[in-house]
């Protein structure tokens, strides 16, 4: 093995490292109240009248409604739904292998570990941790929209290039499959799907291929219409904590103020830089593809701060009440802005090079000493797991959910149980939409009881 091969090595396995430690963490994670609430109609009154419920009492995200009923929790298995961080991990650096080869020449082994080290990246500098990754819903939302816009993109650019040869019947059928699901998850890809859209049919409209490529359009924006014509949507409008006049200016300025805040945080942390620096050392490893080189300062502007802008929009205008920042949006776009400085630290000229491979071993140390030490997600994740809070977090919910059981099971007309006050609570790992102690009105406590099939939970105070 060569030097260069050495490092990528090196490398490779510190990424392999900082998503062991988020496995690792998995292990102990459980479901929210939120959880519990949102496989109940699914498991309760079947999958598609669930779907149909939330559309149009909620919502238009009917392909992540149709996810709440394919998971463990929807099937009972509690205790198993910390297997669905790992395969989120999984399937994220599956994607991004599949996208990354659409969009650049290089050995396999280097795309591969591309993405292993983007994943890494993106869940140590996202701003919640929990909303990405071990809150099974949210991550839904917020992580599988992009892992399903990214399959779309990929498989998108491969039907382009294969039309040189003829019709691929399997990559538009796959196309149309992956951009009906996208379309359906969250509100905040719909600008993504829109101008990507738009910017397709005006770059092949006179195309001879355009017919070819003209279902995709269609069926694209029919589902645009159909996510946006959702009942639920117009219900969420008219819900007492939104504003009377969410198209003003206060949410213009407030979106574009945390924007510039999130990007801010972002680029000043330790491990960004570094990674930055370690991208232009060896981008020379990677080529794009003539096909999706993109010429000028006006597309990179355009990508790397107006389209991420364009995201969280749907959130101020018009869906959202400005509380707190939302740091679960931010981690959407987290992804998106990783992507684009990829594809343009890649595409530009200029490049770092070490004569030395041992030279690169030490930015190796030094890269890796800023995730052990600066603050970022794995770090923080890593202290966790040594605490042993985590420990007993999980045993509090083994403790709980046992007793639920028993309760559930008992042969009394009436079902009821009182449970303790939870005391270990990680709170960046887990997000608390819990119980409220003494209040068997709670929203959350109702959503125990019909999870669980008892008619009262109380938590003590």
């Amino acid at each position: 093995m060569n030097g260069d091969r050495i490092i990528f090595a090196f490398f490779f396995a510190g990424c392999a490292f900082c998503l062991g430690v988020l496995i690792c963490v998995s292990y102990y994670n459980w479901p929210n109240a939120e959880d519990l609430s949102l496989t109940l109609l699914p498991r309760d009154i079947g999958l598609l009248n669930s779907i149909r419920h939330m559309m149009g009492t909620y919502d238009g995200r009917y392909f992540t409604n149709l996810l709440h009923g394919l998971n463990p929790l929807a099937w009972g298995y509690v205790k198993f739904v910390w297997l669905m961080a790992p395969l989120s991990i999984f399937l994220l650096v599956l994607t991004l292998y599949y996208f990354l080869t659409a969009l650049v020449v290089a050995n396999r082994f280097y795309i591969f570990f591309l993405s292993i080290f983007i994943t890494s990246l993106h869940f140590a500098t996202c701003p919640s941790i929990a909303h990405q990754l071990y809150w099974m819903s949210s991550s839904f939302v917020y992580l599988y929209s992009v892992i399903f816009f990214l399959l779309f993109i990929g498989t998108y650019i491969r039907y382009l290039e294969s039309l040189a040869l003829g019709t691929n019947l399997g990559l538009m059928v796959l196309s149309l499959i992956l951009i009906f699901c996208g379309i359906g998850m969250n509100e905040m890809m719909l600008p993504a799907y829109t101008l990507f859209l738009i910017h397709q049919i005006y770059r092949h409209f006179n195309s001879i291929y355009f017919k070819e490529l003209g279902p995709i359009y269609v069926l694209g924006f029919c589902s645009i219409l159909f996510f946006v014509a959702s009942p639920g949507i117009h219900m969420r409008l008219n819900h007492e904590n939104y504003y009377e006049n969410p198209f003003g200016f206060y949410s213009i300025k407030t979106a574009l103020s945390q924007y510039l805040i999130y990007f801010f945080r972002l680029l000043k942390m330790p491990i960004t830089i570094a990674s930055v620096l370690f991208l232009f050392f060896f981008k020379s490893r990677f080529k794009l593809k003539r096909t999706v080189i993109l010429e000028g300062l006006v597309p990179f502007f355009l990508l790397a701060f107006i389209f991420p802008f364009m995201l969280v929009l749907p959130y101020y205008v018009p869906l959202s009440h400005f509380e707190c920042f939302p740091d679960r949006i931010y981690g959407t776009v987290n992804l998106v802005h990783l992507l684009v400085f990829t594809y343009f630290i890649i595409r530009f000229e200029f490049s770092f090079t070490f004569q030395n491979w041992v030279l690169y071993f030490h930015f190796f140390l030094l890269f890796f000493g800023l995730i052990s030490f600066s603050k970022n997600n794995i770090n923080a994740m890593f202290k966790l797991y040594q605490s042993g809070k985590l420990k007993c977090f999980k045993e509090e919910f083994l403790k709980r959910d046992e007793k639920l059981r028993q309760a559930s099971n008992a042969e009394n007309t009436y079902r009821s149980i009182e449970l303790d006050t939870l005391k270990c609570v990680p709170g960046q790992f887990w997000i608390y939409t819990d119980m409220k102690p003494g209040s068997k009105e709670s929203h959350w406590n109702k959503a125990y009881q019909n999870y669980y099939y008892v008619d009262e939970v109380i938590v003590k105070n």
